[in-house]
């Protein structure tokens, strides 16, 4: 059968288009990119909220093993963080009851943690490189320590007897905030934790002295949280 003039050069040039051109690749590479682009915010709110959620149970977490810790090894525990950081760790405090109070493991034990997880029994001059940090974009927005006079007492004692030991570590770089305290009877001091995210939502951690139970609120816009 002998196709019209017009059909058969039809038809060669469906042959001859076998595949996509470069041009064509590249418009549908970029409209997916765009795409990807416009949907991408959709999916990381969610995944920084659940960052912050999570942060919030890890601090809770923490505090209560800082609390077992302190009466585990019969000294008491300092709870420090950076506000405007993600940066903490557990430290315990020189007291002049130290000899007669903790246990004969606690005297084995590293003279800072990285956190009341991480403290481990190993030689007494190891100490750790560095602090724990929360998720990424999570930091400690602002906290609030409600210290009495007992802690302000052993806060005097621990700088005077640590003023000269050369095991001492230094201050990590940026502003430490008051100490949160855990005593070997297991009580605490009292006080609230703000953690945030990079979209302004905000968790809230309230540790009670007497109990020394930690509760943490869920997601908090800025209005909502306590003055």
């Amino acid at each position: 059968m002998i196709l019209p003039t017009s059909a058969a050069s039809a038809r060669r040039r469906l042959r001859a288009r076998g595949g996509f051109t470069l041009i064509e690749l590249l418009l549908v590479l970029a409209v997916l990119v765009a795409i990807a682009a416009l949907a991408l915010p959709a999916f990381h709110g969610p995944l920084e909220n659940q960052r912050l959620r999570k942060s919030g149970d890890r601090m809770r977490v923490e505090l209560a093993k800082a609390r077992i810790l302190a009466m585990r090894t019969g000294r008491t525990q300092a709870f420090y963080y950076t506000p405007g950081s993600n940066r903490y760790w557990v430290e315990p405090l020189e007291q002049s009851t130290d000899l007669l109070e903790m246990s004969l493991q606690e005297r084995a034990s590293p003279r800072v943690g990285q956190s009341a997880e991480s403290v481990e029994i190993v030689d007494e001059f190891s100490l750790p490189e560095e602090a724990a940090e929360l998720p990424e974009n999570v930091s400690f927005v602002t906290g609030v320590t409600i210290s009495d006079q007992r802690d302000a007492a052993v806060l005097a004692e621990n700088e005077v007897l640590s003023r000269d030991d050369p095991l001492r570590v230094q201050p990590l770089a940026g502003q430490i905030a008051p100490p949160i305290l855990f005593y070997p009877d297991g009580t605490t001091a009292s006080a609230r934790l703000v953690l945030g995210n990079t979209r302004n939502n905000f968790v809230l951690v309230e540790l009670r002295g007497l109990t020394g139970v930690a509760r943490v609120t869920d997601l908090l816009s800025a209005d909502e949280l306590p003055p």
